[in-house]
């Protein structure tokens, strides 16, 4: 499967990245499994290109057994959604998805807690369905 990553107006086929990294503090040099490579200059952004290709999703594995984002509000409460698939990402974490309205990842939300199976959902007594 390809994934393409939008980097300052050029697609990049993050599927076939090997290597990323900062090139003369301005630019990101990237690369690709056939040992070709590309610089590519970011504008003073190239920590946060960086970062994001390495966070960007190559596949989806969907949840086998059910798994919950746990979030923690202001007032001490813990919630839960369930988790539908997990992300294996470029940099090779893997990041749970949160599912509503839109799709994203749950730990890009500030009061996110962790992804956990349904038994582990005991160690925060408050949570709520």
């Amino acid at each position: 499967m390809n994934v393409f990553y939008e980097f300052k107006n050029t697609l990049v086929n993050i599927s076939k990245i090997r290597e990323v990294s900062l090139e003369n503090g301005d630019a990101v040099r990237i690369t690709f499994d056939d040992d070709s490579a590309g610089v590519y200059n970011t504008h003073g952004e190239a920590d946060r290109a960086v970062e994001q290709l390495g966070k960007t999703a190559v596949q989806l594995v969907p949840c086998t057994v059910p798994m919950f984002n746990v979030y923690k509000e202001d007032n001490g409460a813990y919630l839960h959604e369930r988790v539908p698939c997990l992300a294996l990402c470029a940099d090779g974490s893997i990041r749970s998805i949160a599912g509503g309205d839109y799709i994203d990842f749950a730990d890009d939300v500030s009061n996110f807690v962790g992804f956990f199976d349904e038994n582990a959902l005991k160690n925060f007594p408050e949570t709520q369905n």
